[in-house]
């Protein structure tokens, strides 16, 4: 049988909430272990190995640097360039690496020796992009000669060169799944379409700023593009059509990615923010920010790291436990436990009389189904303003609830002292001090609209008990003069909004008005036939 305890304790409102801790929330305030390391100039580009053990490859000054991906330690060095290098990336088995440079060289590494494999020439300037094709024997650059060069590997010949874009281009991507099909980004304000079996762009979209970054989803229909602080997103199916645009950086986006989902985009920024978004929605759902500007970013293949390469050559690594990980630890943590309780059973099995163990055996006994149980039961252990509401001592449980400084335990409490009728003698024979937090909480709450209509009530009876005491207290007298201030507001504020829903209606009553006369005019007109 179950102990009776007599009192129910106050249960707090529970309102809507305003924010939805989903999974895209979570999933961007799991990177919380931190690991930074410094280099020695500018990071320009991050870029993670496609095969495990995911090593980093940083860019930075004249050197690729490849680290591991947990500890941010090197792993090697390379350093076969006579000027700044830029956009070292690996190729889809991990085993060679392309980088261009600024004396607008481009070479091909093999990652185990760290020998120069190829090296093409023919750009004219500094090469920002470099990556190599799907089919592992291509490789596409380009240039701030603002030409894009599409090369092969096994001769080490330019196979075409397009020369439509006007400006330096920085960014590119092969379309997936269409191999030969490229994306490409320039500073004279365009993404263009390439392929490498016609000699010109086959598709061509405005931007309207300088383009930073470009991808495109794993579905090859969409194309992202950043430059300046907006994001544009891109229908290459229909042509290039706008779907949308996007500004929540308040500076320059530098650096675009996608996790391995492909459903989780992500933008940094000069602005020393990361954003993530939800591609179902275009919608921010995380943001973290950093100690300086932004200049490159790169997330794992198993999306358990999240790189980020700051102006002043910080390197800054965040990861996150995969639930799977997390799963086989829970697992081996309950194996421990189980084995440490057959143990203490087995210890139980040979218990010596006098000690404790001896005299609490049987305590987790299960008792049979002809056994009396009799529950002890537990004492009920209750918050302070529930103690004082027990005792119906309604001053004091209404300065416990006050001192949570939780509106819902103390608008609950005020809606419990209402019913009872014992509000008026929770309130009554105040001082100033004790006055001060209810006409504090009424100041700040009153226009909340969950509780407007209860704490309307209470501000009048908080006037009929004492009106007659304005005058004696300068900080009684200023909260009451902000009351008065806040509720002739919120007044005004839905008067407003009365006439705006007024004209709202009129407008629309008007429309159907003359919608219904064009239908009539149509019909006596013998344009439409009247509907029977």
């Amino acid at each position: 049988m179950e102990r009776e305890t007599g009192y129910k304790k106050l249960q707090p409102k529970k309102l809507p909430s305003t924010s939805v801790n989903s999974n895209e929330q979570r999933f961007g305030g799991e990177f919380k272990k931190v690991l930074v390391t410094k280099h020695h100039a500018k990071i320009t580009h991050l870029s993670y190995c496609p095969v495990a053990p995911n090593d980093l490859a940083v860019t930075s000054s004249t050197r690729v640097q490849v680290c591991d991906p947990l500890s941010g330690e090197a792993k090697k060095t390379i350093t076969r360039f006579k000027d700044v290098a830029y956009c070292g990336s690996w190729r889809g088995d991990g085993k060679l690496m392309v980088a261009g440079s600024e004396d607008s060289s481009v070479q091909v590494f093999d990652m185990n020796s760290r020998t120069v494999l190829r090296s093409f020439r023919g750009h004219s300037g500094p090469v920002q992009l470099s990556r190599f094709g799907s089919d592992r024997v291509s490789v596409v650059t380009g240039s701030d000669d603002a030409t894009v060069r599409y090369w092969d590997m096994a001769t080490g010949s330019e196979v075409v060169q397009f020369s439509e874009h006007k400006d330096y281009v920085r960014c590119g991507q092969e379309l997936p799944n269409a191999a030969g099909q490229w994306i490409t980004g320039s500073y004279d304000h365009t993404v263009r379409l390439w392929d490498s079996r016609a000699k010109q762009s086959v598709m061509s979209m405005d931007h309207g700023f300088p383009v930073g970054d470009v991808l495109v989803l794993p579905s090859g229909g969409i194309a992202i593009s950043a430059g300046d602080n907006q994001m544009r997103v891109w229908d290459l199916v229909s042509g290039g059509r706008l779907l949308h645009s996007l500004s929540n950086h308040q500076k320059s986006i530098t650096a675009l990615s996608l996790d391995q989902t492909g459903s989780r985009l992500l933008s940094a920024s000069l602005d020393h923010f990361v954003k993530f978004y939800d591609l179902a929605n275009y919608q921010v759902t995380h943001s973290i920010k950093y100690s300086g500007p932004i200049l490159s970013m790169a997330i794992s293949p198993s999306n358990t790291s999240l790189a980020v390469g700051l102006v002043d050559g910080t390197l800054s690594i965040r990861s996150r436990q995969p639930k799977s990980s997390a799963s086989a630890t829970s697992a081996a943590s309950v194996s421990v436990f189980s084995d440490a309780a057959k143990a203490e059973e087995e210890k139980k099995k040979t218990l010596r009389g006098g000690t404790t163990s001896f005299f609490l055996r049987g305590a987790n006994a299960t008792a049979s189904h002809d056994d009396v149980k009799v529950d002890v039961g537990k004492k009920q252990r209750l918050q302070p303003h529930d103690a004082f509401l027990k005792k119906f001592q309604y001053k004091e449980a209404l300065d416990a609830a006050l001192q949570t400084h939780n509106p819902n335990i103390i608008v609950s409490l005020l809606e419990e002292l209402l019913q009872r009728g014992s509000l008026p003698l929770a309130l009554a024979n105040r001082d100033d001090r004790g006055l001060e937090p209810v006409l504090r909480f009424l100041y700040k709450q009153i226009a909340n609209p969950p509780f407007t209509s209860l704490l309307v009530d209470v501000t009048n009876i908080v006037l009929d008990l004492y009106t007659s005491s304005l005058g004696q207290s300068i900080v009684i007298d200023e909260l009451f003069v902000k009351l008065k201030e806040q509720t002739q507001n919120e007044a005004i504020l839905q008067q407003q909004l009365q006439q705006l829903l007024g004209s709202i209606s009129a407008l629309v009553s008007s429309s159907q008005v003359m919608s219904q006369a064009r239908s009539l005019a149509a019909i006596e007109a013998g344009a439409v036939p009247p509907t029977l």
